[in-house]
């Protein structure tokens, strides 16, 4: 076997071990492996095993939650793919920079970025990769607030994950139905959904996805008011997520168990685990939770009747949700800040920022907050 051969040997195998640290949550030994295939990979000069290499980068990145550096190894990989027209890989790096601009809040561009993959694995038949990017299309749909188009790209990825026996991605996407049915208040439906998406990442021995699927159970155990399995689940949880180094899902984590302990009324608990989150969403680049975040700090000093302080956080949490486009972030943010205003009595701000609320909601036609409006302008007038 010549040396070059050996080293294109070597190269693969970092790049599987690479894959198995990334699964088990070992993010640093994964780095390591991938780097040095990288590396190794240049002195060959084989442009395929860079690339594939880069991809597998792209992977531990987003484990790790530095989605600017996923949109930058996406970017780059795409270039050699497109280079070398390899459309497998054209289609994979489309998917990886969709997901990067899923977490940075561009919403409109991981779907385009997500579709032009579709349609690449669609047109090579591949099975597997058409059934992520069904999944991710589902994903942005589901967060956007459009209910039936996510639950259909979701049974598309489904039914093919079926056919091809990907325990893996069944198992993404019965989570990501369970939430579906979370967000309107189905919550033994989600439970059940949830539970079964567990117990098949818990059979593959998947650590991370074990670790979201105890979080959304406690996210269950929370709404039906079980406090102490809510914080049960969220702690183990929280417990897989420091032992693999998952940063944003710590912080998720960490919001969740201080949300109990706020309706608990454990008001000195909540600010704690709440302040415990935020110090590592601002060194991550996940802005989407950084604002639910700084929001849930606000409510909370509102609730306690520290107003300016309350104030402070809900703007923080609004000049987030303006950076990334959250529209339904911003009707809860401009609706908080008028009531804070109305409680101040400065008229004249309450109406302003009521007004803005308004005005978003009408257009999402979300007709809880408008309930809501209604009743604050009621409030208002009476004041």
């Amino acid at each position: 076997m010549t040396e070059s051969n050996r080293k294109k040997l070597l190269i693969r195998a970092l790049k599987k071990r690479s894959e198995v640290y990334n699964l088990i949550g070992k993010t640093k030994l994964a780095l390591q492996d991938i780097q040095r295939g990288i590396a190794t990979s240049k002195e060959l000069k084989y442009d395929k095993l860079i690339a594939d290499c880069i991809l597998q980068l792209c992977m531990i990145y987003e484990s790790v939650s530095k989605y600017g550096e996923v949109l930058n190894c996406g970017k780059q990989a795409l270039t050699i793919y497109n280079k070398l027209k390899e459309e497998e890989g054209i289609a994979y790096s489309l998917n990886h920079i969709g997901n990067g601009h899923y977490w940075l809040g561009n919403y409109s561009r991981a779907i385009e970025y997500y579709k032009k993959s579709f349609e690449i694995f669609e047109k090579i038949g591949s099975l597997a990769g058409q059934t992520i990017a069904l999944s991710n299309i589902g994903m942005v749909y589901d967060y956007l607030g459009d209910a039936s188009h996510a639950i259909e790209f979701y049974q598309k990825s489904l039914r093919i994950d079926e056919s091809i026996g990907d325990l893996n991605g069944q198992a993404r996407v019965l989570n990501n139905i369970g939430s579906l049915y979370f967000k309107p208040g189905s919550y033994q439906l989600a439970l059940k959904y949830y539970k079964k998406s567990f117990q098949m990442v818990k059979h593959i021995g998947d650590r991370r996805t074990q670790a979201v699927g105890l979080n959304n159970i406690g996210n269950v155990y929370f709404k039906l008011g079980d406090a102490s399995h809510a914080i049960e689940y969220y702690k183990k949880s929280l417990e897989i997520k420091e032992e693999i180094g998952e940063h944003s899902g710590q912080a998720s984590s960490l919001m969740n168990i201080g949300s109990v302990y706020y309706c608990l009324g454990d008001y000195r608990s909540a600010i704690n685990y709440y302040k415990r989150s935020l110090a590592i969403f601002e060194e991550i680049e996940n802005r989407r939770t950084l604002a639910i975040c700084l929001y849930n700090i606000g409510d909370l000093y509102s609730r306690i009747g520290d107003y300016n302080r309350a104030l402070e956080y809900f703007k923080r949490s609004l000049k987030v949700r303006e950076k990334i486009g959250d529209r339904k972030g911003l009707v809860s943010s401009f609706y908080e800040i008028a009531q804070v205003f109305i409680t101040l009595k400065q008229t004249a701000n309450a109406i302003k920022y009521l007004n803005k609320a308004e005005k978003i909601a009408e257009k999402l036609g979300d007709k809880y907050y408008l309930k809501k409006i209604k009743k604050l302008w009621e409030r208002l007038k009476e004041s």
